[in-house]
């Protein structure tokens, strides 16, 4: 079986698309994959001349192109690829990437066409292209019931056709992290992600409200946000105006490393998003046996479970009270810390994302 692999980013960001990208890449291209014969793999924004990360990229992957963020080389490389072979699977990344699974039906007619949606990239009404390859895909891949749920409603996509794998931890990270104990932790919250402004719903600024009511209760308590990008000057004059410059540290990216440590030595976890399709760093916190504090909406209290506090994003003296409530009191933290890493165990491992993938996108044929 021949897959062609299409995708925003893949080696060239640290995005939680490109880590999707990078474990589905792992799945398709180990030697246990029988199934597969290749997989050509193209990504749109990697830098020309990037070279895959041998850990993800298995013998299976016959050729890597990156295209430096022309869309023309994108195109003009899908094509030349599709003209010469017969793909029997070919996987979009990103809905936005999809109208090219429409191209691929003149040339490979019975190809599968996949696309896999992340979030709010299909949450939304999408312009009439995309929706139709969407639309026409043979299976959507969602990372959540909640995204297949609303992803067929506002696209009118066949609900048969939504298919459920969730996302799963970097099993490089999970083997870590679940063989590590807890180290000494301090006072500190943790939230990490992108700071863009185009992606501001990470819950940055409704946290930034609840610290004072915090830091009267513990004073010595500390912000850490990880993460860089153009919304970080706002959160930063946010900090000032509020009189938090002591309690707040801004540490912009860090290594891998450097974040495990992070996540290892907070007292909790704290993201109240409102539009998240998944949240692959809830499962990083959980399997550092981190208790988590989340918000109440989106697709979070599905990916957590029991393993959080779950919060109204808008009601600051209610997240402030759940983060008071979690650092004073030790029994609580522990429950949900272990709580957070059963549940990983049990539904979040690389090898039950491998099964349901290969299940999902190769279908009748055998991976």
């Amino acid at each position: 079986m021949r897959v062609l692999f299409l995708t925003p980013d893949v080696f060239g960001s640290y995005g939680g698309i490109a880590r999707h990208c990078k474990i589905a890449l792992k799945a398709l291209t180990a030697p246990e994959t029988t199934g597969v014969e290749g997989v050509d793999l193209i990504a749109l924004m990697d830098p020309r001349g990037s070279r895959p990360e041998s850990y993800y990229a298995g013998p299976r992957l016959r050729s890597y192109t990156a295209c430096g963020g022309s869309r023309a080389e994108l195109l003009r490389q899908t094509l030349s690829r599709m003209l010469r072979i017969r793909y029997d699977v070919v996987i979009t990344e990103h809905v936005n990437l999809s109208p090219l699974l429409l191209v691929s039906t003149l040339r490979s007619p019975r190809a599968r066409r996949v696309t896999i949606a992340h979030g709010v990239d299909t949450w939304v009404r999408l312009p009439p292209v995309r929706r139709m390859a969407l639309q026409k895909s043979t299976i959507v891949v969602s990372v959540s019931e909640y995204t297949a749920n609303v992803t067929s409603r506002v696209n009118h996509v066949q609900r048969g056709r939504v298919q459920l794998v969730y996302n799963c931890l970097d099993p490089a990270l999970h083997a870590e992290s679940s063989n590590v104990s807890v180290g000494h932790r301090d006072n500190s919250i943790l939230t990490v992600s992108r700071l863009w402004r185009s992606e501001n719903s990470k819950g940055h600024f409704e946290v930034l409200r609840a610290l004072p009511q915090v830091v009267e209760a513990i004073p010595d308590v500390t912000y850490h946000v990880v993460g860089d990008g153009d919304l970080r000057p706002d959160l930063q004059r946010a900090t000032t105006e509020l009189g938090l410059e002591r309690n707040v540290r801004f540490l912009g990216s860090v290594s891998d490393s450097a974040l495990r440590q992070y996540y290892r030595r907070c007292a909790a976890y704290v993201m109240p998003s409102k539009w998240e399709g998944f949240g692959l760093v809830f499962l990083e916190a959980m399997v550092a046996g981190q208790p988590v504090i989340a918000g109440d909406r989106d697709a979070t209290p599905e990916i957590v479970g029991d393993a959080a506090l779950l919060v109204d994003p808008d009601d600051a003296r209610g997240l402030a009270d759940a983060i008071i409530r979690v650092l004073s009191d030790d029994a609580l933290r522990k429950r949900l810390g272990a709580a957070g890493r059963a549940r990983v165990e049990s539904l979040f491992t690389y090898d039950r994302f491998r099964d349901r993938f290969l299940s999902v996108v190769c279908g009748a044929a055998a991976c």
